[in-house]
């Protein structure tokens, strides 16, 4: 953990040249989220696929995999950051408070998606057909951790057919 730490300060003054546009995020607690591009190794070695939500001391951060996100379509890196900046914004991380005594894994994911998905939807550049295809050609069939593909599309589905586009 402290060599994953060291490394990611080391990496952090990337963050200022990163190729990708970052969204405005803000936690629970009305702190900036900051975004921070390393190498996938970096991800891999923390079991996560291409983004995560977490925190370095106090600071909260998103973390992604620079090279994979410059291959994606500007819908998908949205979705994924605004999933990731609701494990911030619902106060959700995994190595937070919240889990795993409150709520499983699997319930935190779906919730970040939720909020993805509205968040999508108040944004109002896509349609959800369009998000729908977006989102089953770049996410994996099955994660344990954050639920099948038709599980997640149907979340995201309901918390848009109920978000409110004015607020």
């Amino acid at each position: 953990m402290k060599r994953f730490l060291l490394a990611l300060l080391l990496l952090l003054p990337l963050a200022a040249n990163g190729h990708v546009e970052h969204p405005v995020c803000v936690d629970a607690q009305k702190r900036m989220v900051r975004f921070a591009p390393v190498p996938w190794e970096m991800l891999a070695m923390r079991n996560t696929a291409v983004a995560m939500a977490t925190t370095i001391g106090p600071k909260p951060f998103i973390l992604y995999d620079f090279e994979e996100f410059d291959r994606m379509d500007e819908l998908t890196r949205d979705f994924i950051f605004a999933h990731e900046c609701a494990h911030h914004a619902l106060n959700d991380l995994v190595n937070g408070p919240a889990y795993p005594m409150v709520i499983s894994r699997k319930s935190m994911e779906l919730s970040a998606d939720c909020f993805a998905g509205t968040t999508l939807r108040r944004l109002g550049e896509w349609s959800f057909e369009e998000v729908e295809i977006a989102l089953r050609k770049n996410f994996w069939e099955h994660d344990i951790s954050h639920g099948s593909q038709d599980e997640r599309i149907a979340k995201i589905k309901s918390c848009w057919d109920s978000a409110d586009v004015a607020q």
